[in-house]
């Protein structure tokens, strides 16, 4: 592989690379064979070179990517650039690197940390009243609605004539008065309401409103009422039996037992991430308007636009939830925490030498075979490492390896006394 370095400042790498002609057209007969084994029409001489261009491109672009220890953070433009006096195709690549990083020379890792939330009687009742409409019988009613009924509904919440992400459902299954499922008086608005009919109502959103912005806003709910269940649930005294237990106490003692182990999963989590946020702030570094706004529009395709969509948002609302969406900054503050987090983490990374096996790297491998085109499933790690289009999937990886890595130095301490002394060996 031939290639010439245009320019290189920290955050921009521009080069050349030349495809010759005698790898184009050994990736030409590739392709041509693998359309004949498959018996299928092979495409005309011009989409033929095109494809093999790409595939070509895309494979030598990884290469250089690789020896050169690049971390891009987005997928590189290039452009196909004609060169008389070389016999071949020559590209001309820009990569957009990763904002450089300054860690600390040594980590203080003695943290205070908040104990482990035990479970509680109302959150145990809650979990049977959850199991008591999980197994409900449902009947059609009469057509309307009462306490206890499960109602299907169209649901959608503005603000300022915005729809609020979180509250525009589909076809939405809504327990009437089930604990922890309701908006203030929202019950109270579909009570005596009958299916087929159309409510407009405003309502102050509730003080734990994942926006704080929002909180206490009022905001106008349009519901539209589909179909109306009577529940047969079962009755409290009988639901032991329902799920297997001897009596209330055995079920009980394992809703208490599966809670304390959520509870406890989700404090070490915590504390990772604490542990790294840590670090975080000792380190320095720019994270650059380009670098957040990539960020910021890739956590709306990943997260916030498949969840609405399947929550049955229209095409016609989606652009409004993604305007709304994207001018909200605690949104932004919190992708710009986590973008903060995974830079410094894959600066720890580079800097421990941690790589990531194809088997830690198993769950993923599924999706992103035909995007890289794979021959070979084993490569599928060493075109992870070089690929924007997944990099942040093997950042990922590696930003797991990094919180692990720190989570293991710290002496954490909890309301004045020692809980965790740091770990000899560091795997």
């Amino acid at each position: 592989m031939k290639y010439q370095i245009l320019s290189s400042p920290p955050s921009r790498i521009e080069a050349e690379i030349w495809l010759s002609q005698g790898l184009l057209k050994q990736d030409e007969n590739l392709l041509i064979q693998r359309y004949r084994q498959g018996q299928r029409t092979l495409p005309s001489v011009n989409e033929v070179k095109r494809l093999v261009q790409n595939r070509v491109a895309k494979k030598t672009i990884s290469q250089f990517s690789q020896e050169q220890k690049l971390t891009p953070w987005k997928p590189p433009t290039w452009q196909v650039v004609r060169n008389p006096l070389h016999d071949g195709v020559c590209i001309q690549v820009v990569f957009e690197q990763l904002p450089e990083v300054t860690l600390p020379k040594s980590y203080k890792l003695k943290l205070d940390v908040p104990p482990v939330n035990l479970p509680t009687e109302a959150s145990l009742m809650w979990q049977a009243v959850d199991h008591q409409y999980r197994l409900a019988e449902r009947h059609l009613s009469n057509g309307t609605v009462e306490t206890g009924d499960l109602v299907k509904i169209d649901l959608i919440a503005l603000v300022d004539n915005q729809p609020l992400p979180a509250l525009c459902f589909a076809n939405y299954d809504f327990y009437v008065e089930k604990a922890g499922n309701n908006l203030p008086d929202l019950t109270e608005q579909l009570v005596g309401a009958t299916e087929g009919e159309h409510l407009s109502f405003d309502l102050a959103l509730p003080d734990n409103y994942y926006l704080p912005a929002y909180r206490g806003v009022m905001a106008n709910f349009d519901v539209h009422v589909h179909e109306v269940y009577e529940l047969d649930k079962p009755e409290l005294e009988v639901l032991p039996e329902r799920l297997g237990f001897a009596d209330m106490d055995q079920m009980m003692a394992a809703f208490y037992q599966q809670q304390l182990q959520e509870n406890q999963w989700r404090w070490r989590e915590q504390t990772r991430q604490f542990v790294l946020m840590h670090v975080v702030s000792q380190s320095q570094f720019d994270l650059s308007e380009a670098f957040l706004e990539h960020r910021v529009l890739q956590a709306w395709e990943q997260r916030e636009k498949p969840l609405l969509l399947a929550q049955g948002l229209s095409q016609g609302m989606l652009g409004a939830a993604r305007d709304f969406y994207l001018e909200q900054e605690s949104i932004l503050e919190e992708i710009s925490i986590d973008a903060a987090c995974a830079l410094v983490a894959e600066a720890i990374a580079r800097q421990e030498n941690f790589d990531v096996s194809p088997e830690e790297m198993g769950c993923l491998i599924g999706p992103f075979l035909d995007l890289l085109e794979l021959e070979d499933p084993n490569a599928f790690v060493d075109d992870l490492k070089t690929d924007p289009a997944v990099i942040q999937a093997y950042m990922l990886g590696r930003m797991e390896k990094a919180m692990t890595s720190l989570y293991q130095q710290a002496t954490l301490v909890c309301e004045g006394e020692v809980i965790k002394e740091p770990e000899l060996t560091i795997t």
